[in-house]
Parts: structure tokens; sequence; C-alpha cells
């Protein structure tokens, strides 16, 4: 058989192979969005934290780190609130699991405090991050019906 009818074959092979691991890869995710519950957020919750966040958001103009600081408590509260882990790391798989859309701009944003409670960073820096917090915040105080309709 010639070389060339060989690497055909292998990588037909690999990109039906790919398919085959992103359905099994999908559906395992679905699979355990469906075992994991978030607690949908009553209104009287949803209207506290939605308070907090507008005393965060003010905060920012005098103190950007310590606005970011209390962002990431907020956010953390509000996850526990409905019902993700209390465990970091366990929490980021959650995230990763229910929010891909938003789990490498949280990351990122808790890498940004944790690099400025050791030094300084940028007001830029923290602007991005306090900016990707009150986008992710949005979603999880937002509609549960959307969620659940965007994890099927």
């Amino acid at each position: 058989m010639p070389t060339w009818m060989v690497i055909g074959i292998v990588i037909a092979a690999s990109v039906v192979l790919a398919g085959v691991g992103s359905v099994i890869y999908h559906r395992r995710r679905s699979e355990r969005l469906k075992r994991f519950r978030a607690q949908p957020m009553d209104a009287a919750a949803r209207e506290r934290y939605l308070d907090l966040w507008k005393k965060c958001q003010a905060r920012f103009v005098d103190d950007p780190p310590g606005a970011v600081d209390d962002a990431d408590g907020l956010l953390v509260q509000t996850l526990r609130t409905r019902g993700y882990a209390a465990d970091p790391n366990k929490r980021m798989a959650e995230i990763a699991e229910a929010f891909p859309q938003y789990v490498e701009r949280y990351r990122k944003a808790c890498q940004t405090l944790s690099d400025d409670r050791r030094s300084p960073v940028s007001t830029s820096n923290l602007r991005m991050a306090f900016l990707s917090y009150r986008d992710f915040f949005d979603e999880l105080v937002g509609n549960y019906e959307d969620e659940l309709e965007r994890a099927s």
C-alpha cells in the first residue's frame, strides 16, 4: 500500500475518532450537569445580591483593589447560594462544566486578584478583572430557566 494512502487512512480515522470523542465529551458533560442541580435564587436573595453589587461597584472609583476583592467575595457567596461547592478547586470544576463561556475570564480575574495581593497591579488590570466578575455575576443572578436551557 502506498505511503500516501496509509497517511490518508490515518487522517480519516483521526477525524472520525475526534468526532466520536467530541460526542462522548458532550454527552458526559450533559450527564454531569443534569446530576448537579444549581439552586434557583429567590427574588429576595437576588435583590440583596444586586444591592451588594452596586455598593461594590461604587467602591471601585476610590478603591479598585478593595472593590475587586469585594467582587470576588460576592461572587463566591453567590455561587455558594446557588449550590456550588465550598472547595475552590471543586467549585472551579463545576463552573467549567456549567459556564464554559465564563471560566477562563473568571480564572484570569482570580489570578489578577491573587497577583494584586502580592504586589499591586495596574488599575487597568483590576478593571478587567472587575468586569469579568461583573459579567459572571450578572449571569448567576439572572434567570434560572435560561441556565437550564443553556445546559441542555
